[in-house]
């Protein structure tokens, strides 16, 4: 190695400098002269009712907050037990529990309680609050409201409520317990326990004790267009003006002038028709077409803006009626989507809690109907699917499956018992006797010989396939 060769010099980098992105001292880029690098988080905490102001001086808002929770619940559930019917292997019979359970569920109005929660999960930081008010033997105090719920003759109403009331605590903040994160409420300053209540959050911190609303998340593109449409509906309104030229303005008294202006703007119309002098003129100044493709770019781009922070479609956003999807709508299909995501993250928890309460209500229907053996019980609870396919393309594509269903039997990729355990899943079966011969020939009676056993029928007999026995 030669002496000669020099040192590697050692460079120095700020502690700030980035890493992941380009830089150039000549234009200023990625250096503390580029203004892009002077900015920062600017994290905005909105008192709830402030979000409330806002949800109620806005349409786009109120729908961007309402359209989800509707949705979650429109279509509703269906719930099914092991004890709805009959039940042929163990003998017990149905007692359509199902039946009762939803019966239950709508006295306490689940389904407008759900829809709220909700809607205030999105409204607020802090999130909306589900409170279960009970009867027990033992008298429910305020004093009693810090315990664990327990054993109840019956779910007295249930109140669904915003954070105005509410303050929340954590009990340990060190990361490193177990009990880190669980958190403590009070409402109205008397503390309630977990097992009592739900709360249901958007995106919840434990750092900042609340999640994040929706509303402070699209306030940009909800006011660029508020301020869109306001701006538009001013040129609007500006866009046309008559222009009276007459010599007589000059020497005309200024009560006399305004009056001879209002008068002719109460007169003139579109099938308006005026004399005037001939040293007079009467103009029409109309605005010119060159801004409407504009006037479209800018709403369609505040649009596009405000559908995707608010992750729903733009038909959603305007309001228009859902439940059918044609195959061109994947943005729609895409949102119902996560419609139900967060109906299995956010709804399912809430409901089972739910109807485990209510099959444990002593002084219930379906608790007398058990027993009090609350365990015996399976339930299942199904979303009912949050839209259908348009009939015209359902039919279009139930053809071409059986085309291509009819394709595959003929050239003997798939059986026709395979093809209808794809399709037709829910048909009976009978796969013993699919490939059984039927003989439909009346069997020739022969009378027995000294023995009393014919051998010519019990050589037959021997000879017939089982399946072909156990028919006749």
């Amino acid at each position: 190695m030669s002496k000669n060769r020099p040192k590697p010099v050692k460079e120095t980098t700020p502690l700030d400098a980035r890493y992941d992105s380009m830089s150039s001292a000549t234009t200023g880029r990625g250096t503390s002269k580029d203004k892009l690098e002077r900015l920062s988080p600017n994290a905005k905490s909105f008192h709830s009712m402030t979000m409330r102001q806002w949800y109620q001086s806005n349409g786009f808002i109120e729908n961007i907050v309402d359209g989800p929770a509707e949705d979650a619940v429109r279509e509703w559930i269906t719930i099914k037990t092991n004890r709805d019917n009959d039940d042929e292997e163990t003998g017990l019979p149905g007692l359509g529990i199902n039946r009762l359970i939803m019966n239950r569920l709508d006295e306490l109005a689940m389904r407008d309680k759900i829809y709220n929660l909700v809607r205030y999960s999105r409204m607020y930081a802090e999130g909306g609050f589900l409170y279960c008010g009970i009867i027990s033997d033992k008298p429910q105090v305020y004093s009693e409201l810090a315990n664990p719920m327990p054993a109840i003759k019956k779910i007295d109403f249930i109140n669904v409520f915003g954070p105005d009331y509410v303050s929340i605590m954590n009990s340990v903040t060190n990361p490193l317990s177990r009990y880190y994160d669980k958190r403590k409420y009070y409402i109205s300053g008397i503390e309630v326990h977990n097992s009592r209540m739900w709360h249901l959050v958007r995106k919840y911190l434990p750092e900042e004790r609340k999640g994040i609303s929706l509303i402070s998340t699209i306030l940009d593109p909800v006011i660029a267009q508020d301020t869109a449409l306001w701006s538009v509906s001013t040129l609007v309104y500006e866009m046309s003006i008559w222009i009276f030229k007459s010599p007589d303005m000059k020497t005309m008294p200024p009560e006399k002038l305004a009056e001879t202006l209002a008068n002719m703007k109460a007169l003139i119309s579109t099938q308006s028709c005026m004399g005037i002098a001939e040293d007079e003129e009467l103009q029409r100044i109309s605005g010119t077409e060159a801004g409407k493709g504009l006037f479209k770019e800018m709403f369609d781009f505040i649009m596009e803006n405000l559908a995707g922070m608010a992750h729903m479609p733009k038909s959603r956003l305007m309001g228009q009626s859902q439940g059918v999807i044609t195959s061109g709508q994947f943005d729609l299909r895409g949102y119902y989507e996560s419609v139900a995501k967060s109906q299995e993250k956010d709804i399912r928890p809430i409901l089972d809690w739910i109807i485990g309460l209510v099959i444990r209500e002593q002084d219930g229907e379906i608790s007398k109907l058990l027993y009090g053996d609350a365990t015996a019980l399976d339930w299942e609870i199904e979303f009912n699917p949050l839209w259908t396919e348009d009939s015209k393309e359902k039919a279009d594509r139930e053809l071409k499956e059986a085309q291509r269903d009819q394709i595959y039997i003929t050239t003997g990729v798939l059986s026709p018992s395979e093809v209808k355990q794809m399709r037709f899943t829910k048909l009976e079966e009978f796969d013993e006797w699919e490939n059984a011969p039927i003989n439909f020939k009346t069997p020739e009676i022969q009378e027995p010989d000294e023995t009393g056993e014919n051998e010519a029928g019990k050589e037959k007999n021997e000879k017939e396939p089982d399946a072909l026995k156990q028919a006749f």
